[in-house]
């Protein structure tokens, strides 16, 4: 099985973090601000 975590692994996983820091956080932050402007978030 996999055991190892190569460099290019680890730059692969810190990519995947900067994304959703950076596109999936502002996303889901307009979500809920829309929600909140219908009325459908307390």
């Amino acid at each position: 099985m996999y055991d190892k975590v190569t460099q290019k692994d680890i730059d692969r996983m810190e990519a995947e973090i900067e994304h959703r820091k950076v596109v999936i956080r502002k996303e889901a932050l307009e979500a809920v601000k829309e929600a909140r402007a219908q009325g459908d978030v307390i």
